[in-house]
C-alpha cells in the first residue's frame, strides 16, 4: 500500500498575469508513506485513520512555475523530477538539497526542495472519510464523476469557443456549470465572474472587470445570455475602504435569464460538518482535503484541494482566508485532472460539488488559488449587495447539510 500525504509548507506563486519575461517558482514537499504493517484503523472527527509500523517514509517535492515551464535537477544523484515538476527522492543519507531548475520561455529560475527517505517508521495514516460524513459525499461523489474519464477526452468543459458550446463528455457535464460565465469584454476569456445571485457575481479584486463592460453567461442548452456591468465594488473586512478583501462584487443591469443559475454558499456552522479542514496558519492540515473544481483561463475543469482556512490579524481586522490549491490531488483517480495555476487564471472560483450544483468557495486570487473565503465574508457581501441598491432584494442563499453529521 502506498499512501502519498501532502504537506503545505509551500511558498505562494501569484495567478494573476506575469510581467514581462518574469515568473514566479514555488515548491511544495510531499511525503510518501509506503510498506509497512497496518494496525488498527480509528475515527477521528470525521476522518478514518490506520496506525502503520516499520514504514518507509519517504519526503519528495512538487516544484511549479508560474508559466509552462521544463524542469530538470542539478543533481540527479540526489534527486530527479519529471516533466510536471515532481521531485523524487534517490539516494543519500538525511536531508538532501535538491536545487531543481525551471526552465521558462525566455529565462530560467532555481529552487531548493528538501528530499529525504526513512525506514522502520511507525505512523497514522489518512484512508478516508468515515461513512455518511459531508466530507465523504463531497469526495465520494467527485470522485465517481471523474471514473474512466481522461483529461485529453473529459477535461475541457467546452467543445468550441465560436460559439460557444458545452462538451457532453466533459468528466463535470452532470454539473450545473451555468454559474460560472464564457467571455466579458474587458479580458475577454480570462477571468470568469461567478454568480452568486440572478443579478450579483463575485471575483477576485485584482482581476476585476470594471462597470460598463459585458459579461456572458452560457446556459445548459448553449443559449448566450449577456449582462452589462451596472457597479462593482471591493468588499472589505468591516466596511472600512482600507481594509479591502482580493474579492470584487459585481451588480448586473438585470437578471440573467431563467437557464443560468447561481452558485450556493455553505452555511455558516459548516466547520462543525467538516472539521478536518485545517483552521490554522501554522498547522495546516492539508492532508485531509475536500475536492473541488477549478475552471481555467482556458476553460478547462480541473480538480483541486480546498484544504484549510486560516485567519490572519496582520496588519487588518481578522479575516479569513481560504487555500485552495497549495498542494495538488497527486494520487489516485483525481491525479491526472491536478493542473497549477498560471497568470491569467484569475477571476474565475473553486467551487465544492454538492448534489451537481456549485457551492463557491473563493474566488481565484493570489497564491497558487488561494483567495479570500466567499462563506467567511457572507454578511459583508450581503450588506453591501443592499448598499450597492437595485438589489432586487437578492442575499446569498446557502445549501442545506442539516443531515449530516456535526463534529465537536
Amino acid at each position: 500500500m502506498v499512501v502519498k500525504i501532502n504537506y503545505s509548507a509551500a511558498k505562494e506563486i501569484h495567478a494573476f498575469p506575469v510581467v514581462g519575461n518574469d515568473f514566479d517558482i514555488s515548491q511544495t514537499p510531499v511525503q510518501v508513506v509506503s510498506g509497512g504493517t497496518p494496525g488498527t484503523t480509528n475515527q477521528v472527527l470525521d476522518r478514518l485513520m490506520t496506525d502503520q509500523t516499520t514504514a518507509t517514509v519517504t519526503n519528495n517535492a512538487r516544484v511549479n512555475a508560474s508559466v509552462i515551464a521544463g524542469y530538470r535537477s542539478t543533481r540527479p544523484t540526489i534527486a530527479v523530477v519529471d516533466a510536471s515538476g515532481y521531485v523524487t527522492y534517490l539516494s543519500g543519507v538525511g536531508v538532501q538539497e535538491a536545487r531543481i531548475i525551471a526552465d521558462g520561455p525566455h529565462l530560467s529560475k532555481s529552487i531548493f526542495c528538501n528530499v529525504s527517505q526513512s525506514g522502520g517508521v511507525s505512523t497514522s495514516t489518512f484512508t478516508g472519510y468515515a461513512a455518511g460524513s459531508l466530507a465523504r459525499k463531497l469526495s465520494l461523489d467527485l470522485d465517481t464523476m471523474l471514473a474512466g474519464k481522461t483529461p485529453e477526452a473529459n477535461g475541457q468543459c467546452f467543445t468550441s469557443f465560436n460559439p460557444f458550446t458545452r462538451n457532453p463528455n466533459c468528466w463535470a457535464a452532470s454539473v450545473d456549470l451555468t454559474p460560472l460565465s464564457i467571455q466579458n469584454s474587458y479580458y475577454f476569456m480570462n477571468s470568469s465572474p461567478t454568480l452568486i445571485t440572478p443579478r450579483h457575481f463575485i471575483q477576485c479584486h485584482h482581476y476585476a472587470i470594471p462597470p460598463g463592460n459585458w459579461i456572458q453567461y452560457l446556459s445548459q442548452d448553449n443559449i448566450v445570455c449577456q449582462r452589462n456591468v451596472a457597479d462593482a465594488v471591493r468588499i472589505t473586512t468591516d466596511g472600512n475602504p482600507a481594509h479591502g478583501l482580493d474579492m470584487w462584487l459585481g451588480r448586473l443591469d438585470a437578471d440573467v435569464d431563467l437557464g443560468i443559475s447561481h452558485c450556493k454558499f455553505m452555511p455558516s456552522n459548516w466547520q462543525t460538518k467538516l472539521p478536518s479542514i485545517g483552521r490554522s496558519a501554522s498547522i495546516p492540515q492539508d492532508t485531509y482535503n475536500i475536492p473541488i473544481l477549478m475552471q481555467d483561463k482556458n476553460k478547462g475543469a480541473w480538480v483541486y484541494n480546498w484544504y484549510y482556512e486560516w485567519i490572519t490579524t496582520v496588519g487588518v481586522p481578522p479575516y479569513n482566508f481560504t487555500y485552495m490549491q497549495g498542494t495538488q490531488p497527486l494520487t489516485g483517480i483525481r491525479a491526472p485532472f491536478a493542473h497549477y495555476l498560471i497568470g491569467g487564471d484569475s477571476g474565475s472560483s473553486g467551487c465544492v460539488i454538492f448534489n451537481n450544483q456549485l457551492v463557491i468557495v473563493a474566488p481565484i486570487g493570489g497564491g497558487a488559488g488561494s483567495g479570500a473565503s466567499c462563506t467567511e465574508h457572507r454578511d459583508r457581501i450581503n450588506t453591501q449587495i443592499v448598499e450597492m441598491g437595485s438589489s432586487g432584494g437578492y442575499q446569498c442563499e446557502t445549501i442545506d447539510i442539516s443531515s449530516y453529521p456535526s463534529f465537536p
